[in-house]
C-alpha cells in the first residue's frame, strides 16, 4: 500500500561537474541550493544583490550588471542614518550614499565577471506579487519600510515575467553562448499575502516557468515547489514556522537534484566528500591517543587523493594542524 505520491526527477539532459560554473539567484531557496552547492566544493556565487523575491527585479539586476549601466541613485533612500536602494535587499547598505554606489558597483563588476564564465544561472521565483511606486509605477524589489502610502501591490502578469526573463537570456548568450539557465518555484510558502493569494501567485511563476521552458531549449525548469507540495506533503516537513522547509525537506530536495541534474563521477564525489566532511567534524574527547592520530592521518590521505578534484587547502592545513608529530 502506497502512503505517498514520490516525484521522479528525470536526469537532465546536460548535468553539472565540479568544473561547472553557477550562479544561483533569488528567493532565500536560491541560497539553499547553492550553499549545498558551495559545501560540496562547486564553483558557485550566490545572490550577490541579498534576497530577491520577484522574477522582475531579479533579471533588471543582472540586466544591468552586464550592460554597465550605472547605479541609479535617485532609487536610494536614508534610513536612520543607513542607506539603501530599492532595487536590493536591505543587507546591501551602507553609512553613505557614495559608498553605496560603490559596493554595488563592485557587486555588479563582480557578477558580470562571473557570468562572462559561467556555465548555469540558477534562478529561484520567490512571489509574483511585486511593489511599484505609486507616483511612477515603478517595480522595487524591496520596500525597506518606508511608508505604505507609497506604493501599490499588484501581481504580475505572465507575460511580464517571460519577457523578462527572455530579455536577461538575450543578453546572457551575447556574452556567454552556452550559458544555461535553471528555474525553480521556491517551496517557501508566502503566507503573509495570504493562502489563497500565495497559491495564485505560485501559479503565476509555475506558469512563467513552463512557458519559457517551451520556448528555448537551454531553459530548464526543477520542481522544488513541486517536491515539497506533492512530493512530501505534509506539516513534519516544515520548520516550526510552517513555512519555510525543514532541514530533512531541503536535504530530500537537494538529493533529488543531486540525482537529476550532477553527473555520475561528481555524485561519487559528493558521496565520498560527504564522509570525509563527517571525519572532520568529529570532536574527540581524547585528540592526543593513537587511535584518534591514526584516523586523522587516514582522513589527511583521503582529502590529498580528492586534492587534484577541487581545493582543498584548508581543510588539509586543518588536519595536518591536530596531527602531532
Amino acid at each position: 500500500m502506497l502512503f505517498r505520491t514520490e516525484l521522479v526527477v528525470k536526469p537532465f539532459p546536460v548535468q553539472l561537474s565540479l568544473d561547472s560554473r553557477i550562479l544561483s539567484v533569488g528567493s532565500c531557496f536560491a541560497e539553499v541550493i547553492g550553499n549545498q552547492l558551495k559545501t560540496n566544493k562547486f564553483k558557485v556565487i550566490i545572490n550577490p544583490f541579498g534576497t530577491i523575491f520577484n522574477p522582475v527585479s531579479l533579471t533588471s539586476l543582472l540586466e544591468t550588471s552586464l550592460t554597465s549601466k550605472k547605479v541609479t541613485a535617485s532609487r536610494m533612500i536614508e534610513s536612520l542614518g543607513i542607506w539603501y536602494h530599492y532595487d536590493l535587499h536591505s543587507s546591501i547598505s551602507a553609512s553613505g550614499q557614495d559608498k553605496l554606489i560603490g559596493m554595488i558597483e563592485e557587486k555588479m563588476e563582480q557578477t558580470a565577471h562571473f557570468i562572462a564564465q559561467a556555465d548555469w544561472i540558477f534562478i529561484t521565483m520567490g512571489t509574483a506579487f511585486v511593489y511599484q511606486f505609486q507616483d511612477s509605477g515603478e517595480i522595487v524589489a524591496n520596500c525597506h519600510k518606508m511608508p505604505s502610502r507609497l506604493f501599490t501591490k499588484r501581481l504580475l502578469e505572465i507575460h511580464e515575467i517571460t519577457e523578462a526573463v527572455h530579455a536577461l537570456y538575450n543578453q546572457l548568450i551575447k556574452l556567454r553562448p552556452q550559458v544555461r539557465l535553471l528555474l525553480t518555484v521556491s517551496p517557501v510558502r508566502h503566507i503573509k499575502d495570504g493562502i489563497l493569494e500565495n497559491q495564485v501567485s505560485k501559479s503565476i511563476l509555475r506558469l512563467a516557468c513552463h512557458q519559457l521552458t517551451q520556448q528555448f531549449d537551454h531553459i530548464y525548469y526543477f520542481p522544488s515547489y513541486e517536491l515539497m507540495m506533492d512530493d512530501l506533503r505534509e506539516y513534519r516537513f516544515y520548520k516550526q514556522d510552517l513555512i519555510h522547509p525543514s532541514g530533512m525537506a531541503e536535504e530530500y530536495i537537494w538529493d533529488k537534484f543531486v540525482h537529476a541534474l550532477v553527473d555520475i563521477p561528481t555524485q561519487a564525489f559528493i558521496k565520498e566528500w560527504q564522509t570525509i566532511r563527517q571525519a572532520l567534524a568529529h570532536q574527540p574527547f581524547h585528540p592526543e591517543t593513537a587511535t584518534h592520530q591514526q584516523f586523522l592521518r587516514q582522513t589527511l590521505a583521503k582529502l590529498k587523493a580528492l586534492a587534484n578534484k577541487v581545493d582543498l587547502q584548508q581543510e588539509i592545513a586543518l588536519v595536518e594542524k591536530r596531527i602531532y608529530e
